[in-house]
């Protein structure tokens, strides 16, 4: 069991009757002992969009800016440089502050000083985008609490989607949850994904999901293919098959990289092609790769000097027609958990027949 779950429907008009047993079963509750339950439903009901009252700066349709770039500097600097309201859509994926091993960041300051930070880069990416466009933020669930307590101030929430991007258990539920915040600058504009009316090939996949109990077996998915068995539906706000990078040969040497699925889906949602995405923390370049081979214009800002030439590299790969989320046969030297890694080995079995 991981820390989402499923298969639990839970309506805000009834009590919730299944998570109580479901907490009750988890933490050894037996028939005759109590749980307090706090139902907080009452103080914190959906709300319609907030006002916000932002000055009328002219929109900068489609001209800034005229090339992508990667740049290699630091976000709050770099941000100023970019005029207001001329992104379409930015997304942020910080240094988590979790002490992981960065090239030149130090992920392990005091928390109320990461938190200012934050909220400084937060602000400056609501100063930058369009009015009806989004600010998408992923960070664990308690620090994504109070970036939302900060971005209501300035912005206006929108949705909040959940990854059920697996972890490693250590003695307790499964980890698996991780928060991805939306928030519109003014009334959002239609979501792109789904006021279009048609959708190149990656878009189309980005934006479906497997349907729940079908078999994900390569054998299994090309039978209902070849039978015409619709398996997919459209993608909610709980993405639960984007599976992070766990094997060495599709990494590079950057401790922390979201997997190229699940930046397809956010482009493909929240922009249409030719639009500008901005990411302010682009690593080795997830973002804006996956933004160019979307036909979107990108933006990419990173400190280090090193994770900027990686990104770069990659994207001279991809112009020369190579697909840079290819295995590359390499073990990075970054590492993104401290188990340490299994040596290579050839099994008795291979892992083909095991499966079968």
């Amino acid at each position: 069991m991981s820390d989402v779950w499923r298969d639990i429907t839970v309506s805000f008009s009834s009590y919730p009757y299944d998570i109580v047993r479901r907490l009750q079963d988890l933490f050894g509750l037996s028939e005759y002992e109590a749980v307090n339950v706090y139902d907080q439903r009452n103080y914190y009901k959906p709300v319609l969009h907030t006002k916000h009252n932002y000055k009328k700066y002219p929109i900068i349709e489609n001209q800034y800016p005229e090339h992508s770039s990667l740049i290699n500097g630091d976000c709050l600097e770099e941000l100023d440089n970019i005029p207001d309201n001329s992104i379409d859509f930015c997304f942020a994926d910080p240094p988590y502050n979790l002490n992981k091993k960065y090239e030149n960041w130090n992920d392990g300051i005091d928390i109320q000083a990461y938190f200012k930070w934050c909220d400084k880069w937060l602000s400056s990416l609501a100063r930058i985008l369009k009015p009806g466009r989004t600010l998408a933020v992923i960070n664990i669930p308690q620090w994504c609490i109070r970036h939302f307590k900060h971005l209501k101030t300035i912005m206006d929430y929108q949705d909040w989607i959940v990854w059920e991007g697996l972890s490693m258990p250590v003695r307790m539920i499964m980890p698996a949850h991780y928060s991805i915040l939306c928030f519109s600058k003014g009334k959002p504009r239609p979501m792109p994904g789904f006021a279009r009316q048609t959708h190149s090939f990656l878009e189309r996949k980005a934006l479906e999901t497997l349907s729940e109990n079908y078999c994900i077996r390569p054998t299994c998915m090309k039978i209902r293919k070849r039978l015409k068995h619709n398996d997919t539906e459209i993608a909610s706000n709980l993405w639960w098959d984007i599976h992070r990078l766990k094997h060495n040969s599709r990494r590079v040497d950057h401790p922390c990289q979201l997997p190229p699925n699940f930046m397809y889906r956010l482009i493909s949602l929240f922009t249409h092609e030719n639009e500008i995405v901005l990411d302010p923390f682009n690593g080795v370049g997830s973002t804006t790769l996956t933004a160019q081979i979307l036909n979107r214009r990108y933006i990419g800002i990173e400190l280090s000097e090193y994770y900027c030439k990686i990104a770069s590299e990659r994207h001279k790969e991809l112009n020369l027609g190579l697909n840079p989320f290819r295995k590359n046969g390499g073990t990075p030297k970054a590492k993104n958990s401290p188990v340490e890694r299994l040596k290579k080995q050839k099994y008795e079995v291979s892992k083909k027949n095991a499966s079968t």
